[in-house]
């Protein structure tokens, strides 16, 4: 209950009555109770989580309004030094926070960008930042909300699996052009076997003076036959080369035919 008391005092200044009102506050006590309960249930959510919270004012600037523990672990500066900092400080090219404004400008939604960040002591890390406006009713942009999560150990990691996965791609490449080589010397010796004895063999009959030009027509379509079969092998090469990421194509694939 709340009661509220108010003295009747007599014509000599005396009390001689009391009034007493009192209200019945049980709801409005358990919805305090709840608030209290339900803020500190994200006051501890807010402060506990790992990645940083933050909110900041929606003029170009961008002083920081609000931050979490994560935010100073994230950026290297206290809460306090956070505090009334402009946002584009933080950023490795400021440029790129115009470009986030205009986005968050024209969405009712969350933006996300991956960004650059310089900490306190002059470390570069990359984050990833999602941001959300609050608005009025009339949608002007009260203030703007956001989560930031630090990616560099991320991005690393992405890297390397990219460069160990770009090794195996290029020894993979290298054991099938091997093997391929290995293939097309059998493949193209043949051939070059043939125009090369056919070659000799009419040198010689011309030196002998025994060159009999009956059968030059044949021999030369022997010959053709077979550097068309070359042409084939060197083709399906070159596109079993472009198959496996361009190997062999451009100007050294040209010189090769």
């Amino acid at each position: 209950m709340e009661v509220s008391t108010s003295p009747i005092r007599n014509e000599k200044g005396e009390i001689s009555q009391v009034i007493h009102i009192a209200r019945n506050i049980t709801q409005r006590k358990r919805a305090e109770e709840a608030l209290r309960e339900s803020e500190e249930k994200y006051r501890g959510l807010v402060t506990n989580v790992r990645l940083g919270i933050f909110r900041h004012s929606a003029e170009v600037g961008g002083r920081i309004l609000e931050a979490n523990p994560a935010m100073e672990e994230i950026t290297g500066y206290s809460r306090d030094e956070l505090l009334g900092k402009q946002v584009f400080q933080l950023y490795v090219h400021p440029e790129e926070r115009g470009s986030f404004l205009k986005e968050l400008a024209t969405t009712t939604g969350k933006v996300t960008k991956e960004l650059r960040f310089c900490k306190k002591d002059g470390t570069e890390i990359m984050v990833s930042a999602t941001k959300v406006a609050a608005r009025d009713d009339a949608g002007k942009i009260l203030y703007i909300d956001g989560i930031l999560e630090d990616t560099t150990e991320r991005k690393r990691a992405e890297a390397e699996l990219r460069a160990k996965e770009m090794q195996l791609i290029h020894a993979g490449r290298l054991s099938s052009l091997g093997e391929m080589a290995t293939g097309v010397a059998h493949e193209i010796n043949q051939p070059l076997a043939i125009i090369s004895m056919a070659a000799e063999g009419r040198l010689r009959d011309i030196q002998s003076d025994r060159f009999d030009v009956s059968i030059l027509p044949q021999e030369l379509e022997d010959i053709l036959k077979n550097v068309r079969r070359i042409d084939r092998i060197i083709t399906h090469m070159r596109t079993f080369a472009r198959r496996t990421g361009g190997m062999g194509t451009g100007e050294s694939g040209k010189g090769a035919g």
